[in-house]
């Protein structure tokens, strides 16, 4: 497969896709400790550059957007001033999913279902034999790796279903380009709120995320994991996803987005950018207006891809009105 297939599948877990994927993996022992914008160390702030902006109602309501990337490394920290400025002055913490967020018996019992089929029905039945068993051999050939990264096999059953199976290969992708959950910007973020004592909103739950991904049509799903298990080539794309982000390379971002995904015809591409991306915007977009509205002072953090182009929470908010503007390094 061509590398814009790699490239978009990177862009899938690193830039937009979900939470879920982070909370997979265990966190490893080294942390990252960063509490009212001060190292323990006084290390100077790293130097990266990514995107971030301040939107202000008509009725001059303010928030600030911050793309998000769900995991990381311990150079992009400490995070720039700006970043952190703006972090420090909001109220609120507001993040795609919070992964420490207790769970109701009803959510558990739903993302269960939405993990595992019933007994007698395996993901073979649903991608195909032949793509399960690619799988299958792929993750034994790399078990030290998976376990290293926080996500030991034994928790990837052959009847896990599709958020299962894909999200592990993306663990493993990560891992390989030297990237973990750990270091992700969601969880630095909760855990400095945490710190901090400012209360977390959720914009979408865990839950809300795994039916995403579950309720793909099976060709989607089997054009997705066909494309995921090649990892070394998708840990190349992820670096250099990974690059463009910490530089705030708005343009290197967009032409990543647009790449034609290589598989998939033009009603599966369809569903892919408008369930993965669009649709999504649409609902972030509106409880951005809805914090807005209550004039609640929001730090708020989705991944990357949501603020970027034509249909992105940016886009939908200018056009309602708001006003945007692009923050960064002075």
């Amino acid at each position: 497969m061509s590398r814009k297939m790699k490239l978009t599948a990177a862009l899938l877990v690193i830039m937009m896709l979900f939470a879920f994927i982070g909370a997979c993996a265990a966190r490893p022992e080294e942390t990252v400790t960063y509490i009212g914008g001060v190292y323990a160390d006084e290390a100077e702030p790293s130097g990266i550059t990514p995107l971030m902006w301040r939107v202000t109602s008509p009725e001059g309501n303010m928030i600030y957007l911050f793309g998000s990337i769900h995991v990381g490394a311990p150079y992009i920290y400490p995070l720039p001033d700006y970043v952190m400025a703006a972090f420090l002055s909001s109220d609120y913490l507001a993040v795609e999913v919070n992964a420490h967020a207790e769970l109701s018996m009803r959510d558990i019992m739903a993302m269960t279902s939405l993990m595992m089929y019933p007994i007698g029905t395996t993901i073979a039945g649903t991608v195909g034999q032949d793509v399960f068993n690619g799988m299958q051999a792929h993750l034994q050939a790399n078990e030290a790796a998976l376990a290293a990264a926080g996500l030991p096999l034994a928790a990837v059953l052959p009847i896990s279903r599709f958020p299962v199976w894909f999200s592990a290969l993306n663990v493993l992708a990560a891992y390989r380009a030297g990237f973990h959950a750990e270091y992700g910007l969601d969880e630095f973020f909760i855990r400095q709120a945490s710190a901090l004592g400012m209360p977390v909103l959720e914009v979408e739950s865990m839950r809300e995320q795994m039916e995403v991904l579950a309720n793909f049509s099976p060709e989607l799903q089997r054009a997705l994991l066909l494309s995921a298990l090649d990892t070394e080539e998708m840990a190349i794309g992820i670096a250099a996803l990974f690059d463009a982000w910490a530089a705030g390379d708005y343009g290197t971002l967009l032409s990543m987005l647009l790449y034609e995904v290589e598989g998939l015809d033009e009603e599966l591409m369809t569903e892919y950018y408008e369930t993965i991306l669009r649709d999504r915007d649409m609902r972030m977009a509106e409880v951005a207006r809805t914090y807005m509205t209550e004039a609640r002072s929001v730090f708020f953090v989705v991944g990357a891809a949501h603020f970027i182009g034509e249909g992105s929470i940016i886009y939908l908010l200018e056009r309602a009105g708001y006003n945007v503007e692009l923050i960064g390094a002075e």
